[in-house]
């Protein structure tokens, strides 16, 4: 039937509309912003000379816990380490995201497989000046309602080694 497929035709300019969507998704889980869509300062800290945020540090594990169980499908993200080292850098933006695979669709180029194992990504810029957290894929590697039912334990950290 298809359904579990991508669209091998798809662009990166089709999914801008689902990447909108997830921006909007994902500030209202992590309650990044309020109700009239400005920055949460009892979460965000934005520095007056920068455009940088970070996250309070009492709101990192709440935010942490709760992303890893998100839906990632429309999420901007990059691989920033990874055991192939040729697949650092890769970015796009999530068109399916399987078990233990993110479908990306990369900005010039056509669909590409990504293996959630022995990563560390980065889904970039959730337009609260610019938030970026880092994810390990081993923490992503279930299905979706897996994950969110699952309780993680915090890791201080995850070997990408063998």
């Amino acid at each position: 039937m298809g359904l579990d497929e991508v669209d091998e035709n798809i662009t990166y300019e089709s999914l801008l509309q689902v990447h909108n969507l997830w921006l909007g998704y994902i500030q209202s889980l992590l309650g990044l912003v309020d109700q009239r869509g400005q920055a949460n300062r009892s979460i965000i800290q934005t520095s007056s000379n920068s455009s940088q945020a970070s996250i309070n540090s009492g709101n990192q594990s709440a935010i942490q816990g709760t992303i890893v169980k998100a839906d990632f499908t429309g999420a901007p993200i990059r691989v920033i380490r990874a055991k192939n080292p040729s697949l650092v850098g890769i970015q796009g933006i999530v068109a399916k995201e399987g078990e233990s695979t993110f479908q990306l669709i990369p900005q010039p180029k056509p669909v590409r497989s990504q293996n959630k194992r022995r990563k560390r990504i980065d889904p970039f810029a959730p337009n609260v000046a610019k938030l970026e957290i880092t994810l390990y894929g081993n923490q992503l590697c279930n299905t979706l309602p897996t994950r969110a039912t699952k309780k993680f334990k915090a890791r201080r950290t995850i070997e990408l080694g063998s």
